[in-house]
C-alpha cells in the first residue's frame, strides 16, 4: 500500500522468521556416555537461567561443571547456543578476543583505550554476532582469567537483552547480575553406580564386590574425575588393591582419557591447577588448614594461622572462591571443611615447605585448649548443647589424640581424651572408651598436671574407668594412680562425685558395701545419687533385683529437680530393666517413657541408650505386637552400632543387659 512497516512491525517479522530458523548449537559436545546423579543440578541451573541474565556453575575441579553446563546447553530454551571454552586462554586481556573469535565476530584482539576490558568495537561485533537473540552463551572453565571475564560479561549484560549468561568456575565472577549454583559431590550411591559402569568399560569381566566397591567409593570425595581414574586402574589392578593404593591419591589416581584437558588427566593436576591460583596468604593457609581433618570453624583457623579472626575470614573467603573450602551453616555456627582430596595436596605441600612441626604444634594446642574448656561439658546442666558443639570436632580430636601419644604429651593426651569421653559415653559408645582406656592408660598414670589441667585429667580418669566397665570390661588399674594422686575433688560435680566414690576402689567394688554405704548415708546429693547407682549395679550383678530396685529408686528420688540429668535417665532405665528381665512390660515402659521425655526436652538427642529396644521388649510383653513393631522401625533406623550391639549374642554366664546407660 506504499506504507513501510513501523518498528513494532518489523519486530514482530523478526521473531517469525527466528522461530522458523532451525536452531543453532555452536560447540555443545554430546554425552560420552550417562550423566549420573545430576537430574537435579540441570533443572536448578535450568530455572536460574530463565530467572537471571547470569548464572555460575561453581565447584572444585574433576566435580563435572562443563558436563553439567553441556547437558543444561544441550535442553535449553533458547534457540541459539554457543558454548566457548577458555581452558587455553592465558591472560585476562585476551578473554573478549577468544569470545569474539568463536562467535564469529571480527575485529577480536582488540583492547579498550586504556587498556581494561575489550574495546568498543569487539563489544559491538560481540553483540552483532551473538544477534537479537533469545541466546545462551556459555563461558567454560573462567577461573583463571576471572577479571577479563567478568569484565566481558558485565559489558554484554548493559548491552543486550535477550542474552543469558552461563560459566562454570571455580570462583564466582562475584557480579549483581550473577546468580551461582554451587555444585554439590556426588552422593555414595551415585558414586558406587558411576564407579561400577567405568570399571566395566575399563574391564568387562572386573569383579566389583559391594562392600569393597562401597568402601574405595567412600574415599573418592564424589568426585567424577577422581571416580573415573579409579576406575581406570582395574584393567590391571584388583578393586582391593585400588583401595590400598589409596593411601597415596596423588600416585594412583592418574592416566585420564586421552581427549580430557591437561589439567584433569592427574587428580593432582586438578588441585594443582586452583593452587596455581591463589596467593601467598592463601597457599600458606591451605598447608596449614589441611591438618584439620574434620573442617574447623573461623577461630579454630585463627588459632591455627596465628591472626586475627577478621584477618582470617578474608583468606578463607579466597580459598573458598576458588573451590578449596566448603562452607556449611550448622547449629553452632559456620564450619568450614576440605575435599580429603585437597587437603592430602595441602599436607604433601606442608611437608614440601618443611612446616609440618610448625603446623602440629599450635593444632595440639587448640586440640588441648578446647579439650580444657569442654572436658565435662557433656555432663551438666545441657548436655545437648555441649554435644553438639564437641561432636563436629570429633575427627580432630582424635588426630590431636594420635600425635599426642606419638609424643608422648600428657596433658593434650588427658585434655582430648576427657572430651571424646564424654562424647563416646554419651553416645554409649563403650567400644571406643575400652579400647581408649587401653591405649592411654599408662600415659597417664604417670601424668603429673599443672594446677590449670587437673580437671581435665581427672574427667578423662573418671570416663576411662567408668566406660570400660558400663561395657563389660575390665579399666586399667593404673587410672587409679592417677586420680589418687589429684588433690581430691568437691563431689558437687558428676564427675567429681564418680572421682570420689572410684578414689575408693576397689572396696566399694567389694561384696562388703560398708564404704559404699558410707557415701550412700552422706547429705551430697550427686555422692548419694553415684553410691546408690553403683549399689544398684553391684546388686544386678549379684542376682538382687529387689535391693538393685530399691537402689535406682533412690538414686530417682536423690536426682528429682537436679539440673544434670544424666543421673535421672540412668536411675530410670535401672528400673525399667529388672521389669523387663521379670516380664512386667508395663512397668518398663512407664519408666523409659519418662527417660524418654527427658532425651527430648534436652534436644534432638540421638537415639544412644536403647530406650526404643526397651520399648520393643515393653510392648511385645504387653501384648501390643503393632506398637512393637512401630517402636522397632524406629530402633533399626537409628544407629547401626545400637542395632549391633543389641543383637549381639548373650555372652557366656548369663544375659547380656539390654542396651542402656
Amino acid at each position: 500500500m506504499g506504507i513501510d512497516p513501523g518498528p513494532a512491525l518489523r519486530a514482530l517479522h523478526r521473531e517469525l522468521l527466528r522461530d522458523d530458523a532451525p536452531p543453532v548449537r555452536r560447540g555443545v559436545p554430546h554425552e560420552p556416555n550417562e550423566l549420573l546423579g545430576r537430574a537435579a543440578d540441570i533443572a536448578a541451573v535450568a530455572r536460574l537461567l530463565h530467572t537471571s541474565r547470569v548464572t555460575s556453575i561453581v565447584g572444585p575441579g574433576g566435580l563435572g561443571k562443563a558436563r553439567l553446563a553441556a547437558a543444561v546447553s544441550r535442553g535449553a530454551a533458547q534457540r541459539t547456543v554457543l558454548v566457548v571454552p577458555l581452558g587455553g586462554v592465558t591472560d585476562d586481556a585476551d578473554v573478549a578476543g577468544e569470545v569474539a573469535s568463536a562467535v564469529g565476530a571480527v575485529e577480536a584482539r582488540r583492547l579498550s583505550p586504556g587498556g581494561v576490558g575489550p574495546a568498543p568495537d569487539v563489544l559491538t561485533s560481540v553483540v552483532a554476532a551473538l544477534g537479537p537473540g533469545p541466546v545462551l552463551l556459555v563461558l567454560d572453565n573462567c577461573e583463571h582469567v576471572l577479571d577479563g571475564v567478568a569484565e566481558l560479561v558485565r559489558a554484554l549484560v548493559v548491552m543486550t537483552r535477550d542474552l543469558r549468561i552461563l560459566t562454570t568456575s571455580r570462583a564466582p565472577l562475584g557480579l549483581p547480575s550473577e546468580s551461582v549454583h554451587l555444585l554439590p559431590e556426588l552422593d555414595q550411591d551415585t558414586t558406587v553406580r558411576l564407579f561400577e559402569q567405568r570399571a566395566r568399560a575399563a574391564r568387562h569381566d572386573v569383579e566389583l564386590p559391594a562392600d569393597e566397591v562401597a568402601g574405595l567409593c567412600r574415599r573418592l570425595d564424589g568426585l567424577p574425575l577422581a571416580v573415573e581414574l579409579a576406575a581406570a586402574r582395574v584393567r590391571v589392578m584388583s578393586v582391593a588393591d585400588v583401595q590400598r593404593r589409596l593411601e597415596d591419591q596423588f600416585a594412583l589416581l592418574r592416566g585420564g582419557a586421552r581427549d580430557a584437558p591437561r589439567r584433569h588427566r592427574t587428580l593432582h593436576a586438578v588441585v594443582d591447577w586452583s593452587w596455581n591460583l591463589l596467593k601467598p596468604a592463601g597457599r600458606t593457609a591451605l598447608r596449614a588448614l589441611s591438618a584439620f581433618p574434620g573442617g574447623f570453624s573461623a577461630h579454630a583457623a585463627a588459632h591455627l594461622l596465628g591472626a586475627d579472626v577478621p584477618e582470617v575470614e578474608d583468606v578463607l573467603e579466597d580459598l573458598v572462591g576458588q573451590s578449596l573450602l566448603r562452607v556449611a551453616d550448622t547449629a553452632t555456627g559456620t564450619r568450614f571443611r576440605m575435599l580429603e582430596t585437597v587437603r592430602e595436596f595441602g599436607a604433601a605441600e606442608r611437608e614440601r615447605a618443611g612446616e609440618t612441626e610448625q603446623v602440629t604444634r599450635p593444632f595440639l594446642d587448640w586440640a588441648r585448649d578446647l579439650g580444657l574448656s569442654r572436658h565435662d561439658s557433656s555432663f551438666g546442666r545441657e548436655p545437648y548443647a555441649a554435644w553438639r558443639r564437641i561432636r563436629p570436632e570429633q575427627d580432630n580430636l582424635v588426630l590431636a589424640l594420635r600425635l599426642g601419644l606419638a609424643r608422648q604429651d600428657a596433658p593434650t593426651v588427658a585434655a582430648t581424651a576427657a572430651v571424646l569421653c564424654g562424647l563416646w559415653a554419651t553416645e554409649a559408645n563403650y567400644a571406643r572408651l575400652i579400647l581408649l582406656s587401653a591405649e592411654v592408660g599408662g600415659l597417664l598414670s604417670h601424668h603429673r598436671p599443672a594446677p590449670a589441667h587437673v580437671e581435665a585429667a581427672r574427667t578423662a580418669a573418671v570416663l576411662l574407668t567408668v566406660g570400660p566397665l558400663l561395657g563389660g570390661a575390665t579399666a586399667p588399674a593404673c587410672l587409679l594412680v592417677l586420680l589418687r594422686r589429684l588433690p581430691p575433688a568437691p563431689a558437687d560435680t558428676l564427675v567429681g562425685a564418680l572421682a570420689t566414690v572410684l578414689r575408693a576402689a576397689p572396696e566399694v567394688f567389694g561384696s562388703d558395701h560398708a564404704k559404699l554405704d558410707t557415701y550412700r548415708a552422706g547429705r551430697e546429693l550427686l555422692l548419694v545419687a553415684v553410691a546408690d547407682g553403683l549399689a544398684g549395679y553391684l546388686w544386678g550383678c549379684e542376682h538382687e533385683p529387689g535391693l538393685a530396685v530399691a537402689a535406682a529408686r533412690r538414686t530417682l528420688a536423690a536426682t528429682e529437680g537436679h539440673p544434670v540429668p544424666w543421673l535421672r535417665i540412668t536411675a530410670l532405665c535401672r528400673l525399667g530393666e529388672p521389669c523387663l528381665h521379670a516380664e512386667g512390660g508395663e512397668g518398663a515402659q512407664r519408666h523409659l517413657r519418662e527417660a524418654m521425655a527427658i532425651l527430648d526436652r534436652l534436644g534432638q538427642w540421638p537415639d544412644v541408650l536403647g530406650l526404643r529396644w526397651g520399648m520393643v521388649l515393653g510392648n511385645l510383653q504387653t501384648g501390643d505386637v503393632d506398637e512393637a513393631e512401630r517402636w522397632l522401625e524406629q530402633a533399626v533406623g537409628g544407629r547401626t552400632e545400637e542395632t549391633a550391639a543389641a543383637l549381639t549374642p548373650e555372652p557366656e554366664g548369663g544375659p547380656r543387659e539390654w542396651p542402656g546407660p
